[in-house]
């Protein structure tokens, strides 16, 4: 978590509620832009995915060692 910083940018969905992206911090002055997107405040006859976080498949590659 410590190498997520969340954004201004983001939008309301009419049916889940408001949510924003994720920035990756990699190290080294690295950084992938809107990496992620998380619900910080769902609405309630929505999905209960507030905090949860879902990232991008063509942004990031998640590997196994």
């Amino acid at each position: 978590m410590e190498l997520l910083e969340r954004t201004h940018d983001g939008a309301s969905c009419p049916y889940k509620g408001d949510w924003v992206h994720l920035d990756l911090h990699l190290g080294g002055g690295r950084t992938v832009a809107h990496a992620a997107w998380t619900y910080y405040r769902t609405l309630e006859d929505g999905p209960q995915i507030r905090d949860y976080i879902a990232f991008y498949p063509e942004k990031v590659a998640l590997e196994h060692t």
